[in-house]
């Protein structure tokens, strides 16, 4: 079953929310850390994207978070990688 983009998204956001209510703020900071993955070619937007997810969740408490175009492509190649 193919599920559409909307619905990925919003997985991906929820799956980020859980990860980052698990290993709390310090956790993600070890795990993503461009300094620590700079190997990774996108480890910079990776976290500022889970940056962005914690701010406006966490902090903000707002339930509804808006994500540009680069931030929707980039949750979508995320879930094509957790999906496998």
């Amino acid at each position: 079953m193919e599920f559409s983009d909307s619905i990925k998204l919003k997985y991906m956001t929820i799956s980020i929310i859980e990860e980052i209510s698990n290993k709390q703020w310090n956790g993600i900071l070890k795990t993503y850390h461009p300094d620590i993955n700079y190997e990774y070619q996108e480890a910079f937007e990776i976290f500022f994207l889970y940056k962005k997810i914690y701010e406006e969740f966490f902090i903000k408490k707002q339930m509804q978070i808006t994500f540009n175009v680069k931030e929707k492509i980039l949750l979508l190649n995320l879930y094509k990688i957790k999906s496998i």
